[in-house]
Formats: C-alpha cells, sequence, structure tokens
C-alpha cells in the first residue's frame, strides 16, 4: 500500500510540474493543458461526499478498533484448500490463445468441505447455476464475498452470518470472489 501511494504522489507531482511548466510557456502546448485542466477542475468527482461518509463511519464506529482496509485483519479462509487453481488477475487460456481476466479464485478443496465467511454479514443471495450452487453475502461498507460451486447450502437468504457460521458444503472445487460497489477486488492476500 505505502509503495504504491508513493508512487502516485510522485506521479501526481511530476504532472504538476509539467503542467506548470506547460502553462508558461507560451507555444501551443499551453492550448492543449488548459482545457484538460478546465476539465478536471470542473469534474465532480464526489470526494466530498466520500470524505464525509468516512467521518460518519468513524463517528459510529468509535466504539470499535479501525480494521486497515489493505489488510487481512479479521478476515478468514473460507475453507480448508489442497491448492489454488486459478488466482485472480489475468492468465493465458490455453484453449482460447489469449490473455484472459479473473476476478474469482478457485480453490481445489475434499469434497464436502465446510465453507465459512470471510467476514460478518448477511446472505443476500442464493443461487443455482451450472456449478452447483453460490452464496453472495453482504458485509459491512457495500463489500460483497461471493461462495461458487457449492454442493450443498445451509443458509438462506436474507439470513445473519458470522465468521463461525457454515454457508454450505463444497464439491471438488469452491470459487471464490470478493467485490465492493465499484467492482471486483483482489482477494488473494486472504489465501497468503
Amino acid at each position: 500500500m505505502l509503495g504504491t501511494f508513493k508512487v502516485r504522489m510522485l506521479l501526481a507531482i511530476f504532472i504538476v510540474v509539467i503542467t506548470g511548466l506547460a502553462m508558461q510557456s507560451e507555444n501551443s502546448s499551453r492550448h492543449i493543458v488548459e482545457p484538460a485542466i478546465r476539465y478536471i477542475l470542473t469534474e465532480d468527482y464526489g470526494v466530498e461526499q466520500k470524505i464525509s461518509g468516512f467521518i460518519e463511519d468513524i463517528r459510529r464506529d468509535q466504539a470499535g478498533p479501525l480494521t486497515p482496509s489493505s489488510g487481512n485483519i479479521g478476515l478468514q479462509v473460507p475453507c480448508e484448500f489442497l491448492s489454488i487453481e486459478k488466482s485472480y488477475g489475468w492468465y493465458w487460456n490455453d484453449k482460447k490463445e489469449k490473455q484472459e481476466f479473473s476476478s474469482l479464485i478457485r480453490l481445489k478443496v475434499h469434497e464436502k468441505s465446510q465453507v465459512r465467511p470471510v467476514y460478518d454479514g448477511e446472505v443476500s443471495q442464493v443461487l443455482e447455476g451450472n456449478d452447483g450452487y453460490s452464496v453472495l453475502l453482504r458485509h459491512e461498507g457495500e463489500f460483497y464475498s461471493s461462495y461458487g460451486a457449492l454442493h450443498e447450502v445451509l443458509v438462506e437468504r436474507g439470513e445473519k452470518v458470522d465468521k463461525s457460521s457454515i454457508l454450505g458444503k463444497t464439491g471438488q472445487y469452491l470459487l471464490f470472489e470478493t467485490k465492493d460497489k465499484d467492482g471486483p477486488i483482489n482477494p488473494n492476500f486472504i489465501f497468503e
């Protein structure tokens, strides 16, 4: 996280310096930079709402400690697994002979392994598909986790679950995914 922050900060400083130099020049680069700056300054990125929401969350949760969003503190592995067959991220698909992106992790497991939530939440959906059943949990802060390819489901929609609850039992593998309102989140750190 810190390394990423440093890179972003250096990139922001570099952009500010280049923009400042371009604005001071009398040549055509100023005519390119001015409209871009005008667009950036007039665009609403919702920063004020995000900051006020963050402050409200802190006030509401002052009784308990804050959990860093980049760490796995408080998160648990959903089940015992033998190996990770596919990780989150880009991979080469041999059948299609091209790069593809996987937003989920495929875990090789013992059949009928018990699956538990990575964090406390509420059952948002229980679906049946080609690979078996899937359970979608909604956690605090619009964070979701999905558990797919289940052989058996032991929870119902709307049910509150904690980390000791058993969501269901696996087939030969488990498909696991995490996301928020903006899209998929890399859950690889949970399995390190």
